[in-house]
This record gives C-alpha cells, sequence and structure tokens, in this order.
C-alpha cells in the first residue's frame, strides 16, 4: 500500500531524515524544526509499518559494552559518561548498590 504524505508530512520527513543523518535525536531536531515531536514519531512509525522506511540496525545511541563478572559483592564500581548535552557523569559505588543506581537512572 502506497502512503500519500501531505505537504507537513513531506516537512516532517525531511527532519526525520536529517536528523537520522546527523545522529540528533528527533526530540532535538524537533524543538530545532518547531514541531511537536509526536508527529515526527507518528510519521515515521507509519512510514516503517507501510514498508517505505526501514527499520534502524540499532535503536538509540547506546554502545555494545562488555560484561565483566564482579567477584566481590563489596568490589566498587566506577561508571564514566558524557551526556547528551556535554557534561561529564561519574559515578563510583559498591557493586551490591548496582541495581539501585540503573534504577534511580531508569526514572
Amino acid at each position: 500500500m502506497e502512503l500519500s504524505l501531505t505537504d507537513r508530512q513531506r516537512r516532517y520527513l525531511e527532519i526525520i531524515r536529517s536528523a537520522e543523518a546527523s545522529g540528533q535525536s528527533l526530540a532535538d531536531a524537533a524543538r530545532d524544526a518547531k514541531v511537536p515531536v509526536q508527529s515526527l514519531y507518528t510519521l515515521r512509525y507509519q512510514l516503517r509499518k507501510s514498508g517505505r522506511a526501514s527499520e534502524p540496525d540499532r535503536v538509540g545511541n547506546f554502545e555494545q559494552l562488555a560484561v565483566v563478572p564482579i567477584v566481590e559483592r563489596d568490589a566498587p564500581i566506577e561508571l564514566r559518561t558524557e551526556l547528551r548535552n556535554g557534561r561529564l557523569l561519574w559515578l563510583n559505588f559498591p557493586a551490591k548498590q548496582l541495581a539501585t543506581v540503573l534504577q534511580a537512572l531508569n526514572t
């Protein structure tokens, strides 16, 4: 089934393609273009569902990490990462608190 696009949808599609090519999130692209972010997500979903856009090779900007088993429960864990806004996040905590830290970061 061919999905015909309105002028607005074509503009949104240009924003989506530009964001994907540059690695920019749709939320940031929508904010820069002053358009509703949900409209971009909805159009992208419709295009993928109709087969006119492919699924991404990877989801988000996540990196593959090697998992090293922790022998001691009280061994310290050090986590350093750079946030999208350029700020550095540096956490140091006992291994037994890993689940709590991950839960807090996920909220």
